[in-house]
């Protein structure tokens, strides 16, 4: 794994960086992410607009990842913009 990491790294700051880099530790942890088993027949996305004035966002309103994180929470500024009649 550390030398995949470098290599993947070393292709974007160069090879002469990360060659001088130290690797502090390694960190496998079970059950980071909740189980995500395709097909998904329900989809992942759920809506950020509960109605009554409340907008939600998360990974919970997505995929269980960073980027799921991030797309509710354009999907939630979008709904709040459109809301407000900001264009």
């Amino acid at each position: 794994l550390e030398g995949r990491v470098r290599a993947h790294l070393a292709e974007w700051f160069g090879e002469g960086a990360v060659g001088g880099w130290e690797h502090l530790a390694t960190y496998r942890i079970p059950y980071a992410q909740p189980v995500q088993t395709p097909p998904n027949k329900a989809g992942f996305e759920k809506d950020v607009d509960l109605g009554a004035g409340i907008v939600l966002c998360g990974d919970h309103r997505g995929t269980s990842t960073l980027n799921g994180a991030i797309e509710s929470g354009r999907r939630a500024a979008a709904t709040v913009l459109e809301r407000l009649g900001v264009e």
